[in-house]
């Protein structure tokens, strides 16, 4: 027999052990419903003037609080009028009124070159001021009949670029969401009568 195996099983089966006296400690913590954590929504985009818009206005028009969500909109050196339509759309919005305090809310980056999604998604996490981080899709919702609906599309088996819709769709869409689809940050129900 040898000494190795023994000393191995030794270390195992003290090992387990500590599991199970760790687990005597062990206390659960109580949920508190009234959490709601500071959220950061990055929205990426390449070339994509004819969604951009939407996207911007439905990130916005969500049901959670002001003073907990911010939103940075990277644009990824784009070659059509994106750039032109993202100033544009964050112009109207600051006339919607101080309550939205879109001055502070919303930060813009503009790359000189296409470096591609990753980085553009790395330029939001880099900026985020927040505890929670998602990322904003382009909307699609002229695609298909029903908003958000699982399509096999070019990218990632959902509607890709070449379909014309964007970037990609969420598989598990909120049906009454006529634009992007969130992870954690959930859609206003009956809207805010911004847009």
């Amino acid at each position: 027999r040898s000494p190795m195996l023994y000393g191995y099983s030794i270390l195992t089966a003290l090992f387990l052990l500590t599991r199970y006296l760790f687990g005597v400690f062990y206390h659960p913590v109580p949920v508190d419903p009234t959490f709601t954590p500071s959220v950061t929504v990055v929205i990426p985009c390449f070339n994509e003037e004819e969604w951009i818009r939407t996207t911007i206005l439905k990130c916005v028009d969500q049901n959670y609080p002001v003073d907990r969500l911010e939103f940075i909109i990277v644009d990824d050196g784009s070659s059509d009028n994106s750039v032109e339509v993202i100033k544009k759309t964050v112009e109207d919005l600051k006339r919607e009124g101080p309550q939205y305090d879109i001055e502070n809310r919303v930060r813009v980056f503009f790359q000189k070159y296409n470096q591609g999604k990753r980085e553009a998604m790395a330029i939001g996490i880099r900026n985020c001021r927040t505890e929670l981080i998602v990322f904003g899709q382009l909307s699609a919702a002229q695609c298909h009949p029903l908003p958000g609906s699982a399509h096999a599309g070019s990218e990632d088996g959902r509607c890709g670029r070449k379909d014309g819709c964007g970037q990609y769709l969420y598989e598990s869409p909120d049906e009454n969401a006529g634009g992007p689809l969130l992870h954690l940050v959930p859609r206003h129900e009956g809207g805010r009568g911004l847009f």
